[in-house]
């Protein structure tokens, strides 16, 4: 009798479809106490921030890979570390280690999204970071100031979703407190903001860093 197949590795092959690249994603919700501490710590730069964000920051409606375009990349700040944002910076280590079991990283760029009415971002990616994050200082909850939006990277996964198949996407509705990380190369957009309310959320992309 022959024996069954095998794969690559010589393990004995299973029959049936399998879900074999999984893609993680962090979601979680900050604790109030440190929520308060980056709120003091921000509030004396909100004004500032406000007035300067105009030169680093992309209109509604653009589909790109946001970070490949050279001049985008002349005026993209990185305003954690710029203003010294330190409770940011500590929050952001905390679930690093909870995502990438690492607390230390090479924090790279970030940027404060103001979301008004009927302004969105169309789907992209963050180009060659390996993680990616957002951090919401203000949001309704119920996904009607926009829902941030993570496309399935399997270019078939559209052909193949009838009867119960695989994702095609997966919707998350920001609140006040949550971050989110992912990779940089994980397609996502937001949808529009419905309503009258202001959604105020920072950005970042890093590189974990794994120390011998």
């Amino acid at each position: 009798m022959f024996p069954g197949p095998t794969d690559l590795n010589g393990d004995k092959m299973i029959h049936g479809t399998q879900e074999i690249f999984p893609v993680g994603v962090y979601v979680s919700v900050v604790d109030d106490a440190t929520v308060q501490r980056i709120e003091n710590q921000i509030g004396p730069h909100m004004d500032s921030i406000r007035q300067e964000i105009s030169t680093y920051t992309w209109d509604a409606g653009i589909d790109t890979n946001f970070f490949e375009d050279p001049e985008t990349r002349k005026r993209l700040r990185n305003t954690i570390i710029e203003r010294e944002l330190t409770e940011m910076q500590n929050m952001i280590s905390h679930h690093l280690n909870l995502y990438a079991d690492t607390k230390v990283c090479d924090l790279q760029d970030s940027w404060f999204n103001f979301s008004n009415h009927k302004s969105y971002q169309e789907r992209h990616i963050h180009g060659e970071y390996p993680v990616s994050g957002v951090y919401y200082l203000q949001a309704r909850g119920d996904g009607a100031d926009g829902a941030l939006v993570f496309h399935n990277p399997s270019r078939l996964v559209g052909y193949l979703n009838s009867g119960g198949g695989p994702l095609c996407s997966k919707e998350f509705k920001p609140s006040k407190g949550m971050i989110t990380l992912f990779p940089g190369w994980l397609e996502h957009n937001v949808t529009v903001n419905k309503t009258h309310d202001e959604r105020i959320s920072l950005a970042f992309n890093l590189t974990p860093i794994y120390e011998d």
